[in-house]
């Protein structure tokens, strides 16, 4: 059997759930992007963004983050905007303002059969928390707080 130089490439690239820019600044999240035919909903093309930027010191400290909740769909839209101080240390991170909720960090769950639009609909409860959902839904301020 032959290989490729690209399969080759493809087997050793590793997903980095983060961007470093060094020095503490990092950015996360996700951007998608799908077409739906009118199989299970309306045709259209549905976008999502889930983006945090932000800054943390090396061996800990304060920060911060800025961070976006967004999606758009057959003219329906939603977006919602987090921010909060942050202070890491060896016991964890704390954060003061407007975080982003805890439950989505201990649940790891993929979107079922991927369809960013269809766990936004409706299975968001059964694959992590139904606040970022609930919140995108309406004019719901997030509350501020404590994380």
């Amino acid at each position: 059997m032959r290989f490729s130089p690209i399969f080759a490439v493809l087997l050793t690239t590793v997903a980095s759930p983060a961007l470093d820019f060094g020095n503490g600044f990092y950015v996360t999240g996700t951007a998608e992007l799908e077409y739906n035919d009118g199989n299970l909903f309306a045709d259209g093309t549905f976008g999502r963004a889930d983006i945090d930027l932000g800054y943390e010191q090396v061996g800990g400290g304060f920060g911060g983050f800025i961070g976006v909740d967004a999606f758009s769909f057959d003219g329906t839209s939603g977006t919602q905007v987090y921010g909060a101080l942050t202070y890491s240390g060896g016991f964890g991170k704390v954060q003061f303002g407007v975080p982003r909720n805890a439950l989505d960090d201990y649940l790891l769950a993929p979107s079922v059969g991927g369809l960013e639009l269809l766990e936004l609909q409706s299975v968001s409860i059964l694959t992590g928390s139904i606040i970022p959902t609930y919140l995108l839904s309406g004019n719901i301020d997030p509350p501020l707080g404590a994380r």
